[in-house]
């Protein structure tokens, strides 16, 4: 029998319960931003740099200087696109409002479109870390897709 994530039922239905506050308070598109960036982001990197091999013995010794400082080198040049492009539509006058109006809609639909292929792409990572479904979840581990 699979054991119960790190919390059980009561995180689940705190992060729940903080999940819809959020989105009762905060306009619907920054609320999105929020979730997507500082909840669903950085659980599904911590489950990723979990399951790289190469940060297993630092995991193990509950060592995160070495698997962070890696996760930070492989991000670091699409990290620095996005900020020069960013730097760009700021730096144009009138050109962000013009990206805004034309970027959003087509950014959400796009992010809508790779949500099911991203949960297959999920469910066949979790098969191949353990058979029979997701890996166990422990506080070391978050399991979120």
């Amino acid at each position: 029998m699979r054991r119960a994530p790190a919390g059980g039922r009561r995180a689940a239905a705190g992060e729940l319960a903080l999940l819809t506050a959020l989105f009762l308070v905060v306009p619907p598109l920054a609320a999105f931003g929020l979730y997507f960036g500082a909840w669903h982001g950085l659980r599904h990197l911590a489950r990723l740099v979990a399951l790289d091999p190469a940060n297993a013995a630092d995991l193990g010794q509950r060592r995160l200087a070495r698997p962070v400082g890696r996760v930070l080198r492989q991000a670091a040049l699409p990290t620095t696109a996005v900020l020069a492009a960013l730097g760009v539509l700021l730096a144009v006058p009138g050109l962000a409002g013009r990206a805004v109006e034309g970027l959003v809609p087509a950014g959400l639909a796009l992010v809508l479109a790779l949500t099911v292929p991203h949960m297959a792409v999920v469910a066949v990572m979790d098969r191949r870390q353990r058979p029979g479904g997701p890996p166990e979840v422990s506080s070391s581990t978050p399991a979120s897709g």
